[in-house]
């Protein structure tokens, strides 16, 4: 089977070579005919000198015409008309406008101006304000004291530890933080309204002989 493709392999090399050279010489007769086309050409009759010096005499006698001509300055209209009695006609300057520059903008100006005139101001820092002492009605006893206590507590603890600084201040207390700080002002208030335990304690009874008096009065006086 090699042997066959090679020999069919062989016959189709010489069978495209045989073709090439074929087509080649084809182009080469083609060539040659073109060519010895081309070197037949129609030669042109020379132009004889009778014309080219006719031509050159006509030249000169039209530039030796030229050279006599001048030129002459032709009116267009006729002469002009003269009046009697009559001052010449004089016609006002010509008034060019004159260019006016942009007018300047003086919004900008002020506006600009202004700003810069304008200070930053401090913006006001806001101190709290120290709260007022409100009268809370003392009642008489231990369980008044004790709701005494409870109400002023109940104010103080919403408070800030400036405010707080604030009211130690004013009210003589040596501030130590903020939950002593309100227990000291809560019993230093106590202390004003009902003074100290041992006063308490004296009052106390005073209290309850004169609560018993009123009592047998009202009972003598239902009899």
């Amino acid at each position: 089977m090699d042997i066959k493709v090679a020999v069919r392999v062989r016959e189709l090399r010489d069978d495209v070579r045989e073709d090439v050279r074929q087509e080649i010489r084809e182009a080469i007769s083609q060539l040659c005919t073109m060519v010895a086309r081309g070197k037949q050409k129609v030669v042109e009759p020379a132009i004889p000198g009778s014309k080219s010096s006719g031509s050159s005499s006509e030249t000169e006698e039209l530039s030796e015409r030229t050279r006599n001509l001048c030129i002459t300055k032709k009116r267009k209209g006729g002469e002009e008309p003269v009046f009697e009695d009559s001052p010449p006609m004089e016609l006002p300057p010509k008034c060019t406008p004159r260019r006016m520059g942009k007018p300047v903008n003086l919004t900008t100006i002020l506006t600009r101006s202004k700003a810069k005139a304008k200070t930053k101001t401090p913006t006001p820092r806001k101190t709290p304000t120290l709260i007022h002492k409100k009268k809370i009605p003392a009642s008489i006893g231990i369980v008044g004291r004790l709701k005494f206590e409870k109400q002023v507590m109940h104010e103080l603890k919403n408070l800030d530890a400036l405010v707080l600084q604030n009211v130690c201040r004013d009210e003589g207390i040596q501030y130590n933080g903020k939950f002593e700080a309100i227990f000291d002002i809560v019993t230093h208030r106590t202390k004003v309204a009902y003074g100290t335990e041992e006063e308490d304690d004296t009052q106390t009874p005073q209290g309850s002989e004169t609560m018993d008096t009123t009592e047998g009065d009202a009972k003598a006086e239902a009899e």
